[in-house]
């Protein structure tokens, strides 16, 4: 178990705070797969940082259209600085992904899904599928206390 990788009051969880604190606005499922929609010679990381600033640029436009962000706080969600902290993030997790299969091949894929605010929106096929081998998850939440039971994925209370 890797405890710690993100350190108190580090500019993702400031972002995190104020990304979830947007409630069902700021809510979905982001799911990448290396290489699809890729540029041309783009490597995963720099394919990743671009899907993701696109499509977080789309929430901050709509939660300046709904009214639920000034301009100035929605455009933090997709500020290009911590999305790229987010992403040598989730490469750390790869990395380390990598050393945990012990049988990792070059003709795997990787495949990043981000779930934002969606407590409430279970779903069981990423947690019990059959196709994974090595799988990392990492909870950044914003002020809040979460209650589960040991070893466990399903939260009880957020």
């Amino acid at each position: 178990v890797v405890k710690g990788s993100i350190p108190k009051g580090s500019l993702l969880l400031g972002w995190a705070r104020k990304f979830c604190n947007k409630g069902e606005y700021a809510a979905g499922e982001l799911v990448y797969y290396e290489g699809r929609e890729a540029l041309e010679g783009e490597r995963f990381g720099d394919q990743l940082l671009r899907q993701v600033h696109e499509h977080l640029s789309f929430c901050s436009d709509r939660l300046i259209q709904k009214e639920i962000a000034k301009p100035d706080e929605a455009k933090r969600i997709n500020d290009m600085q911590t999305l790229n902290v987010l992403v040598n993030h989730i490469e750390h997790m790869m990395k380390l992904c990598q050393e945990a299969s012990r049988a990792w091949s070059d003709h795997d894929f990787w495949c990043v899904k981000l779930e934002l605010n969606t407590m409430n929106a279970r779903n069981d096929v990423f947690h019990h599928d059959a196709q994974v081998n090595v799988r990392l998850v990492c909870t950044l939440t914003g002020d809040c206390i979460v209650l589960t039971e040991k070893n466990s994925l399903n939260r009880l209370v957020h």
